[in-house]
């Protein structure tokens, strides 16, 4: 998947979460069966535990791309071109 596809992607996922969670504390959830509220509870429980196991991804690979001499190499070179953005 493209970069800016999985971006897309993300905020969307993102703003569906956001969605269903102010769904359930809008209305206090009496607008949805019993079934729902636990499947979207349920949902939102597996989406912060995805995010936190990302994050911990994110943070092993970041700490072994610095450790890493090729890593390093390979990411001062795409710099050098102007491949690589930085925020």
């Amino acid at each position: 998947m493209s970069g800016a596809r999985a971006d897309w992607s993300f905020h969307k996922a993102r703003k569906l979460e956001q969605y269903l969670i102010a769904l359930m504390d809008e209305h206090d959830s009496r607008d949805l069966s019993p079934r729902i509220r636990i499947l979207v509870a349920d949902m939102c429980t597996q989406w912060r535990e995805l995010d936190r196991r990302i994050a911990a991804f994110d943070a092993e690979f970041v700490s072994w791309a610095r450790e890493n001499q090729d890593a390093r190499r390979l990411a001062d070179r795409r710099d050098r071109q102007g491949l690589c953005t930085r925020s």
